[in-house]
């Protein structure tokens, strides 16, 4: 197993599965960054005091790993958590991460977690019960950097369209029939990097509300609207053929409700 790759067996194991944010101590830098649904955690003690809030929320909180690339220093991560609220109801729900280092320690993260797929299986009752396959993780091995890879990827993501991919999923839903919620217009790469013919990347992207939010109504429709989605694709004869992502989709649904309520100018 690569050091990589045991650095996140170690998150897996020493951390998330017995809950224990000061395993973080030997795992993260000090002052570590994590990037997710817009915002950022500065520092190790302030991500290991959010998480310490996760897990009183869901006290059972388990990490299903389903599949790891690296090139050595960086690291993308496909995992799904799976638990029982404190308040009732259970859920599953996607993640995916893509993690630098210092060649010791994790010292940086862009993810995103399908935070409104939790919710709305919370709110109906309904968990979400099931796993991707077909790889090992923990066996992943360092590859290459592949610059053909990375130049389709960049194109195809500038593209706009994710829902373009001829398969894969997005937020937890086979991507043929995931909610086209936004109309993009500008998208921005903000990590990019590549493992043979598969590329792992994280994007901003600025657009156009389309519709099919719970909390919304259909007069939010034609709003401005950002979106965050981290992923994972695979490149075949020179082409993307399949795309694994997560959106910040609930942080979206919640940054147009403040825009809504903000007074104009303000």
């Amino acid at each position: 197993m690569n050091p990589l790759v045991t650095l996140m067996r170690r998150y897996w194991a020493d951390y998330l599965s017995r809950q224990n944010v000061d395993a973080l101590d030997n795992i993260l830098v000090e002052d570590y960054v994590l990037r997710i649904g817009g915002g950022e955690f500065v520092g190790r003690d302030q991500f290991k005091a959010a998480a310490a809030d996760i897990f009183k929320y869901f006290p059972d909180l388990e990490m299903i790993v389903h599949d790891i690339i690296t090139d050595g220093s960086r690291m993308a991560v496909l995992f799904s958590e799976r638990g029982n609220w404190r308040a009732g109801g259970s859920a599953m729900w996607d993640v995916i991460t893509l993690f630098r280092s210092d060649g010791k320690l994790l010292r940086s993260c862009y993810a995103e977690q399908d935070f409104m797929g939790r919710r709305n299986q919370l709110r109906s009752g309904i968990p979400a019960d099931r796993t991707l396959g077909g790889r090992s993780p923990w066996a992943a091995e360092v590859g290459s950097r592949d610059e053909v890879t990375e130049r389709v990827a960049r194109d195809w993501l500038l593209a706009q369209d994710l829902h373009a991919a001829p398969s894969g999923v997005l937020d937890g839903t086979d991507i043929a029939d995931a909610h086209r919620w936004l109309l993009a217009e500008e998208t921005v790469i903000d990590e990019l990097f590549s493992v043979g013919q598969r590329a792992a990347f994280h994007l901003t992207q600025q657009g156009r509300y389309q519709g099919g939010f719970e909390d919304l109504t259909d007069a939010d429709i034609g709003r401005e609207a950002s979106c965050h989605v981290s992923g994972v694709l695979d490149v075949q004869d020179g082409a993307v053929c399949r795309v694994y992502a997560v959106s910040d989709r609930l942080e979206s649904e919640q940054r147009l409700k403040d825009a809504a309520l903000s007074p104009v100018g303000g």
